[in-house]
This record gives C-alpha cells, sequence and structure tokens, in this order.
C-alpha cells in the first residue's frame, strides 16, 4: 500500500497524474526485475488507485508500531486492485479518482469502465481500467513539466502467477 497526501483539501488532475507515474515506475520495476531473475511464471502486478478521506496514523502495540491508513476508501483501493484480475486490466480506479480526470486528453481511450462485484460491498460498483500500455500513453498525452512531486491517495500492489 501506498499513501500520498494532498497539500489542499481539492485534489488537482496533476496529483493522479504523479500517482500514475509512480505506479508505472514500479511496473518498469517489476519488468526489470522479472528479466534479471527468471521465474517459471510471469510476474505480474495489479494496482488500484481511490482517492477519498482517510484516517492516517500508527496502530498496534509500541514494539511493532505500524504507520497505516484506515477508512472505506483504503478498503476499497484493495478490493478494486483485487478486481484487476477479473478485468483483464492492470490498473484499476474508483469513480472518484476518475471524476478528476474528466477533461483530459484520450481519458476515454485509456480507460475503460467496468461494474464490479467487490468484497465486502453489497452493490456492484462502477471502476474504470487500464493497461500498462494505455496507461502509458495516456501520461504521454498529458505530461507536463509541473509533474515533479508525488502526492496522494491509497494503492495496492499484488502478485498473479498466470500458470
Amino acid at each position: 500500500m501506498a499513501i500520498w497526501f494532498h497539500g489542499q483539501q481539492e485534489v488537482h488532475q496533476d496529483d493522479i497524474l504523479q500517482i500514475f507515474a509512480a505506479i508505472t515506475q514500479l511496473y518498469n520495476v517489476t519488468c526489470a526485475l522479472s528479466e534479471q531473475y527468471p521465474l517459471p511464471f510471469k510476474l505480474r502486478i495489479g494496482a488500484a488507485v481511490n482517492t477519498g478521506y482517510a484516517m492516517v496514523g500508527n496502530t498496534g502495540s509500541g514494539e511493532h508500531p505500524d504507520y497505516t491508513a484506515i477508512s472505506d476508501t483504503v478498503n476499497a483501493a484493495f478490493r478494486l486492485e483485487s478486481a484487476t484480475k477479473e478485468m483483464g486490466r492492470d490498473l484499476a480506479i474508483g469513480a472518484t479518482t476518475y471524476s478528476y480526470l474528466i477533461g483530459l486528453p484520450y481519458l476515454h481511450q485509456a480507460f475503460e469502465q467496468h461494474t464490479v462485484s467487490l468484497k465486502g460491498y453489497d452493490d456492484n460498483t462502477i471502476t474504470y481500467g487500464t493497461t500498462f500500455d494505455d496507461l502509458d500513453r495516456f501520461l504521454d498525452a498529458n505530461s507536463s513539466e509541473e509533474m515533479t512531486g508525488i502526492t496522494g491517495v491509497a494503492s495496492s500492489v499484488g502478485f498473479q502467477d498466470l500458470n
């Protein structure tokens, strides 16, 4: 899980694009490691980004504190990451995250709408999925010189044996 903090109350499109760039870097590192240390199966990552409020801080005992985020936003991010497998996509984003991106070039070409059933949720959830190749094209089309820092939301990375 990765947690990004927004410096202001409002999320900006560049905030989300920076997060996507970080996810792309994780993917590239995973590919390089997979080539350097071959496994009997293809190493894949899935990621999800969900935007919202969370309680952030240390939990656990004094000897084993754990810095984490807790909220429905975080739970949904983990469930969305799991949904990437059934969607056949590498990245899933929540509807709120998607709404912050409306107006950017190639958004509708890069992200396809899916309706998924998430564990622990009674109603189906609308999410948007993309592949790492389409995400790269989307980032190239929307890159700006202001994209220098990382800020954020919650995401989750999972591994899947394709055999």
